[in-house]
């Protein structure tokens, strides 16, 4: 039976059979996937209702810094299990259909379902239905290790994970996942400097129904950037995908969606005050 010891000053702290891993994989990864997905929901909406109409620059501080402390405290969680157990990291926790992308996927699912639940919508709000809805057939693949259809050799050609996925298309040198979110980092760093600066852009903002972005989704972008490159894990994707899952939550449940949020059960009960001039 091979085995797989991780050592710390010279002292073994865990030994696991890598034999027993398929058997204990099933039941493991799918209660995990479960209780991440509970407290994500729980603290994402928790985060959300310390945003309340009157909010204060000290308010403003608090919110911004659960923000930021959440995907930190994450990618630090994920660190340390891939550090003291890689195999578990590598085989349940951050692989393909894994325990993070779990989380992920359910983020953006919930997300739409938060939207499709606003009365009165503008293009804008159906079009984050439109992309939470494609990222969330992106992550698992359209069905692909559901269903066990084939990659065809051309898209293989283009897909370095050999998958029926878009986001990992790799066109001229360069990745679709980076090009997809290019328009949304402008948008959360700069978007709220352009609109206010050119009318243009804020006539069209306005008959789009496109919010002005608070300047601390910026703040939190850039952190989850900062930690992505900072913090090696062994696959760091996966992780700053569900970090911005939940900033998108985030973004919806406040600016987009300020009233529905109180609907989960998985939300602290808050008062919801319709939009916010901070």
């Amino acid at each position: 039976m091979q085995y797989l010891c991780i050592k710390a000053n010279k002292k073994i702290l865990f030994t696991e059979p890598l034999v027993y891993l398929p058997y204990y994989k099933k039941w493991l990864t799918v209660t995990l996937e479960i209780l991440l997905v509970l407290t994500l929901f729980y603290l994402t909406g928790a985060i959300t209702n310390l945003f309340n109409g009157e909010l204060t620059k000290k308010g403003m501080l608090l919110c911004c810094a659960s923000m930021v402390l959440l995907p930190m405290v994450l990618y630090f969680s994920c660190f340390a299990i891939n550090a003291y157990y890689p195999t578990f990291a590598e085989k349940v926790l951050l692989t393909e259909d894994g325990i993070i992308e779990s989380a992920t996927l359910a983020m953006y699912l919930w997300t739409a379902a938060n939207l499709l639940l606003v009365k009165r919508k503008k293009l804008f709000d159906y079009a984050i239905i439109v992309m939470c809805i494609f990222v969330a057939g992106e992550e698992m693949s359209w069905g692909q290790r559901i269903l066990g259809f084939e990659t065809s050799d051309w898209w293989k050609t283009l897909n370095p994970q050999d998958e029926t996925t878009f986001h990992n298309l790799v066109l001229g040198g360069l990745v679709v996942w980076g090009l997809m979110i290019f328009p949304g980092v402008i948008y959360l760093l700069f978007g709220k400097y352009l609109i206010n600066k050119f009318a243009i852009i804020q006539k069209l903002t306005h008959w789009v129904g496109i919010p002005t972005p608070r300047y601390f989704y910026g703040v939190v972008l850039a952190a989850i950037i900062l930690l992505n490159l900072t913090i090696e894990l062994s696959d760091n994707n996966e992780v700053m995908e569900v970090c911005l899952s939940m900033l998108v939550v985030w973004f919806v449940n406040i600016e987009l969606a300020p009233g529905s949020r109180t609907k989960y059960f998985f939300t602290p009960t808050a008062k919801a005050s319709g939009t916010f001039t901070v």
